[in-house]
């Protein structure tokens, strides 16, 4: 019975360990996808959903305070520098330029322009963060860049940079 509880103490103790590790490593897996001028003071939620190949989901991070001061006064001109995931330097990762809200659907599926946003429906998000993006979405004063199957949209009014991807 003692050597029971020894090998169960262990097994759940690596499954703990095992689990933490993944969640550190996804964790930084997405704050490698924000520019590195967009600072991160915290990351707010992570969710989506994984296939075998593909998945699509959120990750939402609390930017810095000098950050949010930067972007709110300059708007546009407060995102010129982040272009570039932080964790990766190719042409793949490279956002396009930065469009000020609203954003308008195209509707068009076969062009995938839209494709993006599709990680939003893929989470468990709380309603009312979802509806707070879903309006920056749809009002001035947020703004937003898009990567291959991805997209970051930054609002400055909550301090919230939303990473969305389908793909």
């Amino acid at each position: 019975m003692k050597l029971f509880r020894i090998v169960l103490v262990a097994v759940i103790s690596i499954a703990f360990a095992a689990y933490a590790a993944y969640r550190s490593w996804e964790v930084a897996w997405y704050e490698g996808m924000i520019p590195a001028s967009l600072e991160i003071e915290r990351t707010v939620m992570i969710d989506g959903r994984t296939g075998f190949i593909e998945g699509c989901g959120i990750a939402v991070f609390q930017l810095s305070p000098t950050t949010v001061d930067r972007i709110r006064p300059a708007g546009l001109a407060g995102l010129e520098t982040a272009r570039q995931a932080r964790d990766h330097s190719d042409e793949l990762h490279t956002y396009s330029q930065w469009r000020e809200t609203p954003y308008a659907e195209t509707g068009d599926g076969m062009t995938l322009v839209d494709r993006w946003l599709v990680g939003r429906t893929c989470a468990k998000i709380d309603p009312s963060l979802d509806r707070s993006i879903d309006t920056a979405l749809k009002s001035p004063g947020s703004y937003y860049a898009t990567i291959h199957e991805a997209g970051l949209i930054v609002i400055p009014s909550l301090g919230l940079a939303v990473f969305s991807y389908f793909g």
